[in-house]
């Protein structure tokens, strides 16, 4: 019982926090075109105290010994990989403590923040996978912090920026985070439904973690026709008998529709959670509902190939200008069936 006590505290202090001071706040470890030249992280000071960071350094992912400079409250700053691409495609009004050399992996890593006697103030591992935001991974967006005083290394506290202004990528260095919250939001851990249907009502059930507290879950959803999308429709969502999990159903629509939904959960404070989230690059759930009437008759084909296989690659090695291609080898048959 003590020992589970102890893991429920070390829970909570990993999704709300204990720490003040500068932490790490944006990273964009993967920018849309693989144009590395824009890689930043940013640091950010959301205590109500300066901090000095001479003798600090960034370490593991890149490693970079930070300047002799103080951090009022609610500064930010920048380390980057070239000012000019970060000046020119986010604005001069950036503050950049240097740039960095090497790159960031865009497959994710760990990035440590240490302070003058080598303490890891701050640390982050992110991945390009989910539970982490897909939407940083070279989909046009950053990685940002949701709240400064939930845990760093969690992948609930981040989120993949939202676009402002127009601008081509979404990230905030030297402002406040387009994502940011004074809380940690609800945490919707998974989304179950079946494979929508027409003429079929659709149960989504949401499964949140019970540690974190939720005022309202709502499932919304559009279903689309060949006019312009209308509004979302909401339905309040009720709570299943399991603890933390919260259910709705989508009435049964029309064979030909376009049927997209999410859930929304809003937190005690105002802080709100979507899933999929709004930086995703699928920011819905969504499914054609059409009949399967069995009737459509599809020729088909198949190759097969015959004889030795080439060695894997080989025909890259002459892809060039000045090169020739290979002689093909083995032998294929196309076998056709007709309806």
């Amino acid at each position: 019982m003590r020992l589970a006590r102890i893991l429920a505290v070390v829970s909570w202090i990993g999704l709300h926090g204990l720490q003040a001071g500068v932490i790490l706040n944006e990273v964009l470890y993967h920018p849309p075109d693989d144009n590395d030249s824009l890689q930043f992280i940013e640091l950010h000071n959301p205590d109500k105290a300066p901090v000095s960071l001479r003798g600090w350094t960034l370490t593991k992912g890149i490693r970079f010994p930070l300047p002799d400079v103080t951090l009022a409250p609610g500064d930010f700053a920048v380390v980057c990989r070239n000012t000019s691409a970060l000046h020119r495609s986010f604005g001069t009004n950036i503050t950049v403590l240097g740039e960095f050399q090497g790159k960031l992996k865009h497959g994710g890593e760990r990035i440590d923040l240490s302070d003058a006697g080598g303490r890891v103030v701050d640390s982050i591992q992110f991945d390009d996978r989910a539970p982490w935001p897909t939407g940083a991974d070279g989909n046009g967006s950053s990685l940002e912090r949701i709240a400064s005083s939930a845990g760093t290394d969690i992948p609930q506290n981040w989120a993949a920026a939202l676009p402002v202004d127009q601008q081509r990528i979404a990230a905030s260095p030297g402002r406040t985070n387009s994502v940011h919250a004074p809380s940690l939001p609800p945490v919707i851990e998974e989304v179950r439904f079946a494979p929508p249907a027409p003429q079929v009502p659709t149960t989504v059930t949401a499964r949140l973690r019970p540690d974190v507290p939720v005022q309202r879950v709502e499932l919304r959803y559009q279903s689309i026709a060949d006019a312009p999308a209308a509004s979302e429709t909401v339905v309040v969502m009720s709570p299943g008998k399991a603890q933390g999990t919260f259910t709705a159903e989508i009435p049964a629509q029309p064979t030909g529709r376009l049927l997209r939904f999410r859930v929304r959960a809003v937190g005690t404070q105002g802080t709100q959670r979507f899933e999929p989230a709004q930086g995703e690059p699928c920011p819905t759930f969504s499914a054609y509902l059409q009949a399967n009437t069995k009737r459509l008759a599809v020729p088909s084909a198949i190759l097969l190939p015959l004889g030795p296989k080439e060695s894997p690659g080989s025909s890259l090695r002459y892809r060039t200008r000045r090169g020739t291609p290979p002689a093909p080898r083995g032998q294929s048959a196309f076998i056709y069936f007709p309806t």
